[in-house]
């Protein structure tokens, strides 16, 4: 990651055949990566990633 962290990390997990697409992207500064590989049991889902600088939390879009 070439750009400053900001404090929320996004993955968004997609799922094709048998195929793992995931982007991490964040807000402030702007910043998107995207990558695939493949598995036998890929998953749709986004995790958010939250750094306060003393602890880190990821939770699931749906505990968010």
């Amino acid at each position: 990651m070439k750009v400053e962290k900001d404090y929320l990390q996004v993955f968004k997990l997609t799922a094709k055949d048998h195929t793992q697409h995931v982007t991490h992207s964040q807000k402030e500064p702007a910043y998107e990566h995207s990558f695939d590989f493949r598995t036998d049991e890929p998953i749709t889902a986004k995790i958010f990633v939250i750094d306060d600088e003393t602890h880190t939390t990821m939770l699931l879009a749906e505990e968010y």
